[in-house]
C-alpha cells in the first residue's frame, strides 16, 4: 500500500479506538502524537511500517517548576522522562503491512502497548522522584539518557540538566550543588546562562520534599 494509504487507515482505526479512552490525536503528515495528562507517544506512519518512536511522561512536580520559569512553555506541554520501548535501544515495529488487515492488526498492538502494563508500571516506579534519580545517576554515569526536550526551543540546550538539578533540588541530594554547577556551565557553554540563572534562583527558594536516606 502507498504511504496516504497506510496512514489514512492506521488514524481512522486510531482515532476510533484511543480517544474514549481518554487519549488525543494530533496528525502531522507521517507522525501521529497520542497524549493524556501524563503521557506522550510518537508514532511514525509509512509505507507499509509503523513505528512506535518514543514515549515520554510528565512528573507534574518537576514540570510546575520548569514551566513557571520559562513562560513561553505552555502549561501542560512540556514532558520529562523518556520511556524506553521494549529495552533502551530499540523501537517497536511493525513491518510487511501490505494490506488493511495488516494495518488494524499493528494499530491493535499498539494500542494494547499504551494501555499496558509495561508502560503503567514504568510510570508507577518512577513517579516517586528520590527513586528516579537514582535511576537518572546510574544512566548519567553510563552516559544514557532517557529525557525528552521540551517542545519549546527555550530550552532545547539542556533539559537533561535543568530537569535532573530540580529533582535534585526536591530530594534534598547531599550532590545537589555539584550538579548545579554542572548544569550552570553547560548553559552557559550553550549562551544560555541567563535563562539558567532564572531557575537557580528559584530552586534557592524550593524547600526539599524527600530525602534520599
Amino acid at each position: 500500500m502507498k504511504i496516504k494509504l497506510t496512514f489514512k487507515i492506521a488514524l481512522e482505526h486510531l482515532t476510533e479506538v484511543l480517544p474514549p479512552l481518554g487519549y488525543q490525536l494530533v496528525a502531522d503528515n507521517y507522525n501521529v502524537k497520542i497524549s493524556n495528562h501524563e503521557c506522550r507517544y510518537s508514532v511514525y506512519i509509512y509505507d507499509n511500517l509503523i513505528t512506535l518512536d518514543g514515549v515520554v511522561i510528565r512528573l507534574e512536580e518537576v514540570e510546575q517548576i520548569f514551566e513557571q520559569c520559562f513562560p513561553s512553555v505552555v502549561p501542560g506541554t512540556s514532558y520529562t522522562l523518556r520511556i524506553p520501548t521494549k529495552d533502551s535501544s530499540s523501537l517497536l515495529r511493525w513491518n510487511n503491512l501490505y494490506t488493511p488487515e495488516a494495518v488494524h492488526e499493528a494499530c491493535k498492538e499498539l494500542v494494547q502497548y499504551i494501555v499496558g502494563d509495561e508502560v503503567k508500571n514504568f510510570i508507577a516506579a518512577y513517579h516517586y522522584l528520590p527513586d528516579l534519580l537514582r535511576k537518572l545517576d546510574d544512566e548519567w554515569s553510563k552516559h544514557i539518557s532517557y529525557w525528552s526536550y521540551s517542545s519549546s526551543s527555550v530550552m532545547i540546550f539542556a533539559s537533561f540538566d535543568i530537569r535532573r538539578v530540580i529533582i535534585s533540588r526536591l530530594c534534598n541530594d547531599p550532590d545537589y550543588e555539584r550538579k548545579l554547577t554542572k548544569a550552570e556551565y553547560i548553559a552557559n557553554k550553550n549562551d544560555k546562562l541567563e535563562s539558567f540563572l532564572r531557575i537557580k534562583e528559584l530552586l534557592a527558594t524550593i524547600e526539599p520534599r524527600y530525602s534520599l536516606e
